[in-house]
């Protein structure tokens, strides 16, 4: 699945402006899977809550939420026929934040909106397939945590996304905000349950809706520490998704090779599309095939879960 990571920004992880445009920029471009950096903001003259996109904890500019869910829904109006949108939400608001989220998911994306039937359990073994999705918005995000189900935190406070290993924003470990509550409205329109990778022989028999975050580094200490590990990832990756995004130290935005990702058969391998270096010149040329429609099949060599 052609991704996106940090998609709202314009040039640096530091002090670069955020833009609505880079959201229809990675949408034209072939993108499928949207990140989403949500903080609170400000409240508008009604007392309305406005969940903000930013690069936590730096100078990096502001954009609404609701402006990037009226883009994608843009687009949708536009293209009714283009395979799912995932929108990877990073939420660090607090719940009358959240409330104004899901609000906005509904009523501005409205049936675009897959919300997934979790009282039939349908996300324990399978997933449904891209073309039971065409025209659809697909969340992930992190729904409430089960009793030893840790949050992956994030380089500025604990995320419901994913697991940012982020040198230039950590705070002290006394300074870290209380791990924020998901509201259930906002989780019961999540598909894909971002969870803490541990062990993939756990992680195997988990449901399918379930899947990990891993950073670049992380792929690399993960592939070395045991040869099993590498057709075991593989094996997960047949019935779960994986997503993999840059380190926290590319402040300048620069990317990492996907092709070591894809050979995992990780599925979403996150790149941030404003830096035109190689690595994203290897993934525009992947993503060519299927008419650029952002989701190709992967070879048959990831998925026997062998060596």
């Amino acid at each position: 699945i052609n991704s996106s990571h940090n998609t709202y920004l314009t040039g640096d992880q530091l002090n670069s402006n955020s833009s609505v445009e880079a959201y229809m920029n990675a949408l034209r471009r072939g993108c499928k899977c949207l990140e989403l950096d949500c903080w609170d903001g400000e409240k508008s003259a009604k007392k309305k809550p406005l969940p903000v996109i930013y690069h936590g904890l730096t100078l990096t500019s502001k954009i609404l939420f609701e402006d990037v869910i009226r883009c994608v829904k843009a687009y949708l109006m536009a293209n009714p026929d283009t395979y799912p949108i995932i929108l990877s939400l990073e939420n660090h608001c607090s719940l009358e934040f959240q409330e104004t989220m899901a609000s906005d998911l509904e009523t501005i994306l409205g049936d675009f909106l897959y919300v997934p039937d979790m009282k039939n359990g349908e996300d324990n073994k399978f997933l449904p397939s891209p073309r039971q999705l065409i025209g659809k918005v697909v969340i992930k995000g992190k729904r409430p945590p089960d009793k030893d189900d840790d949050d992956e935190g994030t380089e500025t406070a604990p995320s419901v996304a994913e697991e940012e290993e982020d040198l230039y924003a950590e705070p002290p470990a006394n300074e870290k905000k209380k791990k924020p509550k998901v509201l259930p409205a906002l989780a019961r329109l999540t598909l894909f349950h971002g969870t803490k990778y541990k062990d993939f022989n756990d992680s195997i028999q988990s449901p399918a809706s379930h899947m990990h975050s891993i950073s670049e580094t992380k792929i690399t200490k993960i592939l070395s520490k045991q040869a099993v590990n590498a057709p075991l990832w593989q094996e997960y990756n047949i019935n779960h998704l994986t997503r993999t995004y840059p380190k926290g130290a590319r402040v300048n935005s620069s990317n990492y090779n996907p092709i070591l990702a894809w050979a995992t058969g990780s599925q979403v391998v996150a790149l941030n599309f404003q830096t035109p270096d190689m690595p994203l010149m290897i993934n525009d040329g992947r993503f060519l095939e299927n008419r650029r429609c952002g989701y190709i099949l992967k070879p048959e060599s990831v998925m026997s879960g062998e060596k």
